[in-house]
């Protein structure tokens, strides 16, 4: 009874929250019973999140979580059918087809690249994986740097700060990857 009451809310919330130009997107594994079997399956807890704050945003942050008993890439094509803007995901393939639309764009997650990485550095110590992760630390300072400012400042701030940097990992990466071996956990980092 008390979901029927609330679907409205979480209506509403849903399209005040996809109305946004900036969103993150994730979705997380749940344990869901499987009736009849005597065990639990797992679904997925989309969520959709907005948070402005940190470039001065003037809408207040916002998050919806939608339930789907799968992980296929028409989930979040279904949930974003009408977004438009820039899309903070990590690696998932499914959301390129979302960014397949002319009206979105993907924004990679730093976070999900640093964690392969890190793991690598922590279980071989690569001195490879330690510099990519020292690199990644300084594109982290020019975000501490600008977090907060006006959009526009940001943005020149990046361009001159944060692009020559990311080219220079690219390379570096390129580099690196053709001297380790191919399937090792090093080369998926």
């Amino acid at each position: 009874g008390a979901c029927w009451w609330l679907e409205a809310l979480h209506e509403k919330l849903c399209a005040e929250v996809f109305a946004s130009d900036h969103l993150f997107a994730d979705d997380t594994p749940v344990p869901v019973l499987d009736p009849g079997r005597g065990k639990t399956k797992t679904g997925r807890l989309w969520v959709y999140a907005r948070e402005q704050r940190g470039w001065g945003g003037a809408d207040p942050p916002a998050a919806v979580f939608l339930f789907a008993p799968d992980r296929k890439a028409e989930r979040p094509i279904a949930h974003l059918r009408d977004f438009k803007g820039v899309l903070h995901v990590d690696g998932y393939a499914g959301f390129e087809q979302v960014a397949a639309r002319p009206d979105v764009t993907l924004a990679a997650c730093w976070a999900h690249t640093r964690r392969k990485f890190y793991d690598v550095a922590q279980a071989t110590g690569s001195p490879i994986a330690e510099e990519a992760l020292r690199r990644i630390a300084d594109l982290y300072a020019v975000e501490a740097d600008v977090r907060g400012k006006a959009p526009a400042w940001r943005l020149a701030a990046r361009r001159k700060m944060s692009a020559p940097r990311v080219e220079n990992l690219r390379l570096w990466l390129e580099s690196q990857l053709a001297q380790v071996p191919a399937r090792s956990t090093l080369a998926d980092a």
